[in-house]
């Protein structure tokens, strides 16, 4: 069965036609659900795929339409890839000529399909499947075959009316899905492969797509990089499982070399040099520092393989392995003179600092951090902003006067009372659902304005399946001079609790 005719392409970037719902969004299903506990059951699937984000997680959304189908492929943020994003749209595309053939032939009613694939975060079980007046819905926990799909739609046109896997694959000619720089990506054998002058080359494409330098390509795998010449390939580059891309690196291409990097371009984890044909590792990730003149020093570190301790007193350099339960790391000096100490390593993921009357923190070259505490010491000023990935901010009783959040979208937890704070902006923190900025300086406009940039999302839990559970998003405000003059209600009536 042969439907597609000649190599097809497809237009690069987000498609979304018709959403989820269809021409009417009303379905009913087959046996004895109402049609309101089915209208009332959509709904809650649909918040639970177009919300963005849950509680310490995003999710990212594409919707391709064609004309028999409309597909919603969700991904969560952490695990996201344009190559499963092209793979579901060139899928897409087959199914849709699927669903046409079958049509023409008398054996599927003339109706569109309304497909939902949903991380397992956000859906456990099993497909659920039903049969509307106006179109066919299926929703599917994570992310299927080509050949389940289609036994999702062979459901609704066999007798027995049960899914099932067909032994005989459909057959479909290659499906260009992206196409640049003299490379392209073909969908085909339930799979996408790259093609340059219409010879296939062997690289996995399960990571980033490929980029061109001069007359060369980097390709990306999950686990390596390839640097491609006349069709050799010239270097590569073998990835340990701590640094794997599982989900869509940042690159950026330069005429003489190329930056991968987790977060942002100046916290460069690989470069490739051109001239050299070399792969650099940036040897200043992962460093953060701190200055104290205390007579002693306490703090937990977790995350995984090794850091190293330069206590600032001329000691030797003491090595840690690190566990994901944490360690805790302590010293004690002889005097109160100044001293810098410095934290290395690339895979620390929290820093549990105690009250070591810190007068200096530096964390921006550690873009890996998604715990920072703290609190309790006499810092002025606090620079997260390449701090990307960070969950938990827990800096309260220093002396900030400022603090720029902004670039934190990933935050769910911020603390920052009994500071110097007179604003703050929290518009770009939209998993936030913990706020404590009591004690501060904040008047009643500034609390206002704080109001106003609250998110208004809905949030579920961190745990697969749960998204019949809501979050309560809490902020509390206390002891500030405008607390009891601001207008609460602003922030109330996006949905949180606002504590005094």
């Amino acid at each position: 069965m042969n439907f597609l005719g000649n190599n097809t392409s497809i237009a690069n970037g987000k498609c979304s036609a018709g959403g989820l719902m269809g021409e009417n969004g009303a379905y009913r299903r087959e046996g004895d659900l109402c049609f309101g506990a089915i209208k009332a059951m959509l709904i809650l699937c649909l918040i639970a795929l177009t919300t963005r984000q849950a509680e310490a997680q995003k999710f990212i959304e594409n919707f391709f339409g064609e004309e028999k189908i409309n597909l919603g492929l969700s991904q969560h943020y952490n695990d996201y890839k344009e190559t499963t994003t092209l793979l579901y749209k060139a899928k897409t595309k087959v199914l849709n000529e699927y669903i046409k053939e079958k049509i023409a032939k008398g054996e599927l009613e003339d109706k569109k399909f309304i497909i939902s694939l949903k991380s397992s975060l956000q859906m456990r079980g099993q497909v659920d499947m039903w049969r509307g007046e106006n179109g066919f819905w299926v929703s599917h926990p994570d992310y299927p075959s080509l050949q389940e799909l289609v036994a999702n739609i062979d459901y609704f046109t066999k007798p027995d009316r049960k899914p099932f896997i067909d032994d005989k694959p459909i057959v479909y000619q290659p499906v260009t899905i992206w196409e640049k720089d003299g490379v392209s990506l073909q969908f085909f054998g339930d799979s996408l492969r790259y093609m340059i002058n219409d010879t296939p080359l062997p690289f996995k494409a399960n990571a980033n797509l490929p980029v061109k330098i001069q007359d060369r390509y980097l390709f990306f795998e999950e686990d390596a990089i390839f640097v491609v010449q006349d069709m050799q390939t010239i270097k590569s580059l073998k990835l340990d499982w701590l640094e794997m891309f599982f989900k869509d690196v940042n690159v950026f291409a330069h005429p003489k070399w190329v930056n991968i990097c987790w977060h942002n371009e100046k916290d460069w984890s690989f470069s490739y040099s051109y001239d050299n044909n070399k792969f650099y590792e940036n040897p200043n990730r992962g460093i953060m520092t701190m200055t104290t003149a205390s007579r002693s020093v306490d703090f937990d570190l977790s995350g995984l393989a090794a850091a190293t301790i330069d206590w600032g007193d001329g000691s030797e350099i003491e090595k840690v392995i690190l566990k994901r339960e944490g360690i805790a790391l302590s010293r004690e000096y002889s005097n109160d003179a100044t001293k810098k100490i410095t934290i290395t390593g690339k895979h620390v993921h929290e820093l549990w600092l105690g009250q070591d009357n810190l007068i200096q923190l530096d964390v921006s070259r550690n873009t890996a951090l998604r715990t920072l505490s703290c609190g309790g010491n006499q810092l002025t000023t606090l620079d997260v902003s390449r701090n990307t990935a960070l969950n938990i901010l827990l800096c309260e009783s220093n002396q900030l006067t400022v603090l720029d959040v902004s670039k934190n979208t990933l935050l769910k937890d911020l603390r920052c009372s009994n500071n110097k704070l007179t604003a703050l902006d929290l518009s770009q923190n939209t998993v936030l659902w913990l706020i404590q900025i009591q004690n501060n300086q904040f008047d009643a406009d500034a609390l206002n304005d704080l109001f106003k940039t609250l998110h208004d999302n809905v949030l579920y839990p961190s745990l697969p399946g749960h998204t019949h559970v809501t979050v309560g998003k809490r902020i509390t405000i206390g002891n500030n001079p405008g607390s009891w003059l601001c207008d609460q209600s602003i922030a109330e009536r996006k949905d949180w609790e606002v504590n005094r």
